[in-house]
């Protein structure tokens, strides 16, 4: 039988005393792996709980962690919850007014950093007014110094206290990131982020012995830390990657089995073998360029001759590229798409797409092994009540709920209702088996002057399927036509010039042979929609970042924050035809 989890600290213990081993988490400095045992894992979360304690801070404060996602950001929070006090995760790419805000709105106490870099970007917001300990001692208060000096009697306190934790204290508040206005704070009790790693058992069970899980995502998002937490709690070897660059070859030197992904990585593995395939000779050129665009296509009977000949010359090289030995991908944060699903299902490589948000802590629903239906987020994990509200929207119910949005109660019954199904804003269905298919942000559709209504997200992603586009944004909202702002794939871009010997600027290929190329695929999206939701105008316009307000740190974009910037290019679509 699965362990049943209620808190933090007791998965951290239980783990300690049933699933010990010498190599629970390794990462790499300095170019070597090093490890850590989960007894030692134990020791230092106390010894940094014991510190913070040291240092005044109480149960129920607030302490942020500002650094990369690292075994040490793991450390971090654990440390925290040993210590009955609230993490506060931060992004080093905010805007000052969103970074300001969730320190000031959430009240921290302190800010644990990773090195100087972070510890200068919190003096340059906030000044020297907000205490600071970072894991580079350069940085100032180390680390080290507070975990120094604690006696076993000290620490053997703090583990009583830390089992004693009421599972329906806060854990964590995570601020959305803030597509649609100011960041809001998430709260979430101990048993909602317990209850998913209790839930995962029964879906995805590891063999200790075998498994090795690599985690590449930022442990800031609650999918990957609680993704973590269940990759600890399982006792399997658990690999950090140095970033987000270095996951091919983290995947290849830890043999890793398992992996969490978001479909942007995905993509982005797609195109370097899409890049590559345009190296070398004629006859590799050849061979690769028909193997991948018979991975772009459903599987056939007829086809499955080709596939096996595709699979022994090609699809096994990408297996090797992505390490050799991965049985379990599972991808969340964004909708999968349908390209994407069948080109990773041709190179045998195992995909599960799953659903979830952080006001549910996150995980929703899931497919798994011997349960995966195309184009589908999967089935509602066990516990999780659904159904789907009258007006389409997709309502759901369990443990695992948030508590509320922090010193926001009025919003929070926006989204709560009075028998506390979470309105999750996604429009959907589900099937007869219980899989549930989104189609559409409720909150997100638009009704033309004409009184259509338009459903933006799959025409932006059928628009972003294009290789020299990285995002859309649609805009119908009381207009006569449907029109788009999209941005150029830089990095794909830069392929596509080095690959037909293009040797003029970037800009010059945006202006000149990408106009043509996005122009012919509006006009391929345009067949398989509605009339009324046709794209009439359209403009490529420089790439959205973060620092300009344009995307959130999770890569949504803002789009009020960028209907507002290009208003003239966009007023202009409709100035021409009034």
């Amino acid at each position: 039988m699965p362990p049943v989890f209620k808190t933090i600290p007791e998965i951290l213990f239980h783990t300690l005393a049933e699933r010990p081993r010498e190599d629970c988490l390794v990462w790499k400095t300095d170019g070597r792996w090093q490890e850590m045992s989960t007894r030692n894992v134990a020791r230092t979360a106390l010894e940094i709980g014991a510190g913070l304690r040291r240092m005044g801070i109480q149960p129920g404060d607030r302490v942020g962690i500002l650094a990369p996602s690292s075994a040490h950001w793991f450390l971090f929070d654990l440390g925290i919850q040993c210590a009955g006090i609230i993490t506060v995760p931060l992004f080093d790419n905010l805007s000052e007014d969103h970074f300001c805000h969730e320190v000031s709105d959430s009240g921290l106490r302190l800010i644990l950093v990773a090195d100087v870099k972070q510890r200068d970007l919190v003096r340059r917001y906030l000044g020297d007014s907000m205490p600071v300990v970072a894991l580079d001692p350069a940085a100032g208060t180390s680390l080290d110094e507070i975990r120094a000096g604690h006696d076993d009697a000290t620490l053997d306190r703090l583990r009583e206290q830390a089992l004693a934790t009421d599972p329906q204290a806060l854990a964590t508040i995570i601020y959305t990131s803030g597509s649609t206005g100011t960041p809001k704070g998430v709260e979430i009790q101990h048993k909602a982020l317990a209850n998913q790693v209790t839930t995962i058992f029964e879906r995805y069970p590891f063999d200790v012995d075998s498994d090795v899980c690599l985690t590449c995502l930022p442990l800031a998002h609650v999918f990957e830390r609680m993704v973590v937490l269940y990759h600890f709690a399982s006792g399997v070897r658990l690999a950090f990657a140095e970033n987000i660059h270095a996951v091919a070859d983290s995947l290849r030197e830890q043999k890793a089995t398992v992996v969490t992904v978001v479909p942007r990585l995905l993509e982005k593995i797609v195109e370097a073998i899409e890049a590559n395939s345009k190296q070398g000779g004629v006859f590799k050129r050849f061979l690769v360029g028909v193997a991948l665009q018979e991975a772009r296509k459903p599987p056939s009977l007829l086809r499955r001759p080709l596939r096996a000949l595709c699979d022994a010359l090609v699809y096994r090289r990408i297996r090797a590229m992505m390490g050799g030995h991965l049985r379990l991908v599972v991808s969340g944060g964004a909708a999968l798409s349908g390209r994407c699903e069948r080109m990773f299902a041709a190179f045998g490589v195992p995909l599960y797409q799953g659903y979830g948000m952080t006001e549910h802590s996150p995980v929703i629903a899931a497919n798994y092994p011997g349960h995966n239906r195309k184009h589908s987020v999967g089935p509602a994990f066990p516990g999780v009540e659904t159904r789907i509200a009258e007006d389409g929207e997709l309502l759901v119910r369990s443990p695992s709920v948030m508590r509320g949005y922090w010193n926001r109660p009025e919003e929070t019954a926006e989204v709560i209702d009075s028998e506390g199904w979470l309105h999750t804003g996604d429009q959907g269905r589900i099937d007869e088996d219980g899989y549930i298919f989104l189609t559409g942000r409720k909150k997100e559709m638009c009704k033309t002057a004409g009184g259509k209504y338009v459903v933006p997200g799959p025409i932006e992603d059928r628009l972003a399927g294009h290789k020299g586009i990285e995002h859309a944004v649609v805009c119908a909202d009381d207009r006569k036509f449907v029109s788009a702002l999209l941005t150029p794939d830089v990095e794909s871009i830069r392929y596509k010039m080095r690959a037909i010997g293009f040797h003029g600027t970037l800009q010059e290929y945006v202006d000149g042979p990408l106009q043509g190329s996005v122009g012919r695929h509006v006009e391929r999206v345009n067949k398989r929609l509605d009339s009324w939701a046709r794209i009439r105008r359209w403009a490529v316009v420089p790439p959205f970042t973060i620092e300009a307000g344009e995307l959130t740190p999770t890569q949504k974009v803002r789009r009020e924050a960028v209907f507002a910037k290009y208003e003239t290019i966009v007023e202009g679509f409709y100035e021409e035809n009034r």
